[in-house]
């Protein structure tokens, strides 16, 4: 395809423009709005979102065909993230791959054959590199992107916003998923989550993600619709910008994030700091140059603050972060706890399942070291994550209102953190990021539900994030259970959940509409992190 520009030059063309399509996409931002054509049916309708040859991603509205600028808006994010692309809206009525009139009332078959027939159209122009297509769908339309896996039909990513459950496709066991999936089911179909994972995960090798965020019910992303929560809706956005590059640029696939020791840019910065009267040995490993910089504080696993805690401090000062460990133990920085009944004795002194006491200790060790990083002068506020038993301080932290913007937890046991607190009329502070494979039992099924019924209850702010036939420790780059493309994906999502930490707590029902114009954008200007 050749693109010509489209200059209107006169008030005639000026008004034509003004009552149709070009205009929506103008005001996003779109020089073209052209006909994609499979044979004489149009299919589709082209955004082009830059020059040259660039991935492609199709758009499916949730009643298989509006061009309103919601979906511009959506168009337009999803062709400036980072590699950039071309998309097309598809019109499902084009494809006639239904003799029915009702979007909602096709067949599982019949959505598969129109992503099918919408996928060789756009994959045929040359503008598009058919070797990186994504699907992208909204309700039913998500219901088409899962129904096309299921089927076999061939492409690259794709992801489904909150689909119909009753709905979805079954996937077979023997059946070979060729795009990589990302599912964002709303809280209201909380019940059905583990249903939606045994059902897509029936073969073991489709690799998907779920997301589902707090206060969220059908259609919470679509703009004029009675359940629209605004920042909820950037964040699913920035989700799905980020998801989709990390498919086509393959990034995570093999490696996942690389441990930065022996490379380490930064010096580390050694000393003690108080825990009441009980002294500390801490790190903090940071870029000396950076000023007003955002702390981040890294919880270790039960083996204490080895040198996989010091590697995650290291790889967080990289990102721009001022790193600092929380010394749960109070063992020297590096030191590993082998024995597995030294490690089982230490970590009962923390936690133990209904033990508020032990709870709030946990959280007091936690807050000593947010307490000493956040008093520095070139500090201007802190964030948290925690691996494993780290993850479960995080949820304790969580839970008795420490004053932190972010905080992550990373496979950490939600059993451990169940009824800590009675929360009365209390909410929480902050905003918190739940990481976890889908095989892992301490953050599955019942205790899922319970946790997050638990955190809703009281008004939590929070994600989470679940990676397909991933295990507990999958974050660990020497673990047997490590999953590169969950501990990747993990540490690229904290990254985005920080860059918009303080529109993600803003007010009682999400961020101010400025905060959310600024996550968009944020979306719209996603920049790769590096992991090579």
């Amino acid at each position: 395809l050749k693109f010509e520009p489209i200059r209107p030059s006169s008030v005639m063309l000026r008004m034509k423009v003004a009552s149709g399509l070009l205009l929506l996409a103008f005001l996003v931002g779109f020089s073209h709005a052209i006909d994609v054509k499979s044979g004489d049916d149009v299919v589709g309708t082209l955004l082009v979102g830059g020059d040259g040859v660039l991935p492609g991603i199709i758009l499916i509205a949730a009643d298989g065909m509006s061009e309103d600028l919601w979906m511009m808006e959506q168009a337009k994010v999803m062709s400036t993230a980072d590699t950039g692309a071309h998309v097309m809206i598809l019109n499902v009525k084009g494809t006639k791959a239904s003799t029915g009139t009702g979007f909602d009332m096709y067949s599982n078959e019949e959505l598969s054959a129109a992503v099918e027939k919408g996928l060789e159209a756009f994959g045929a122009l040359e503008a598009v590199d058919a070797t990186k297509l994504g699907v992208v769908g909204y309700g039913m339309g998500g219901n088409a992107v899962l129904a096309a896996a299921a089927m076999g039909i061939e492409f690259h990513a794709g992801v489904a916003y909150t689909p119909f459950t009753a709905k979805i496709a079954t996937f077979a066991a023997d059946k070979t998923v060729t795009p990589t999936l990302l599912i964002m089911p709303d809280y209201g179909s909380i019940a059905m989550l583990a249903k939606i994972e045994a059902n897509v995960g029936a073969n073991a090798k489709t690799v998907f993600e779920v997301f589902m965020q707090y206060d969220t019910k059908t259609w919470f992303n679509v703009k004029g619709n009675a359940n629209y929560k605004e920042s909820q809706a950037g964040r699913a956005l920035q989700q799905t910008a980020s998801f989709v590059h990390a498919v086509w640029t393959k990034v995570f696939m093999s490696k996942g994030t690389v441990d930065p020791t022996a490379t380490a840019k930064f010096t580390p910065e050694t000393f003690s700091y108080m825990d009441g009267t009980t002294s500390l040995p801490g790190m903090i490993v940071r870029d000396p140059t950076l000023t007003n910089a955002h702390a981040v504080l890294v919880i270790p696993a039960w083996t204490g603050f080895d040198a996989y805690a010091v590697a995650r401090l290291h790889y967080l000062a990289e990102l721009g972060y001022v790193a600092m460990s929380a010394n749960i133990y109070g063992l020297p920085i590096g030191d590993s706890i082998e024995d597995m009944s030294l490690r089982i004795a230490e970590t009962s002194k923390w936690r133990q399942e209904g033990n508020e006491t032990k709870g709030l200790a946990f959280t007091t060790r936690i807050n000593a070291a947010r307490d000493f990083i956040v008093k520095k002068d070139y500090v201007k506020d802190a964030s948290a994550i925690g691996f494993c038993f780290g993850g479960t301080g995080v949820y304790n932290a969580y839970r008795f209102d420490s004053d932190m913007k972010v905080m992550a937890s990373v496979h950490g046991d939600m059993l451990k953190t169940r009824d800590f607190k009675t929360l009365g009329s209390n909410t929480f502070k902050g905003y918190l990021a739940m990481f976890s494979g889908m095989s892992d039992a301490g953050e599955s099924g019942d205790v899922l539900v319970a946790h997050l019924g638990d955190i809703s209850k009281f008004s939590g702010k929070w994600e989470l994030t679940r990676y397909s036939n991933t295990f507990h420790g999958y974050s660990s780059w020497t673990a047997e259970s490590y999953n590169p493309w969950a501990e990747g994906r993990t540490f690229q999502s904290f990254a985005r959940v920080l860059s918009g930490k303080d529109m993600l707590t803003m007010g009682s029902s999400g961020a101010s509409s400025t905060g959310a114009s600024l996550l968009l954008a944020a979306a719209a200007a996603l920049v790769t992190l590096a992991m090579a």
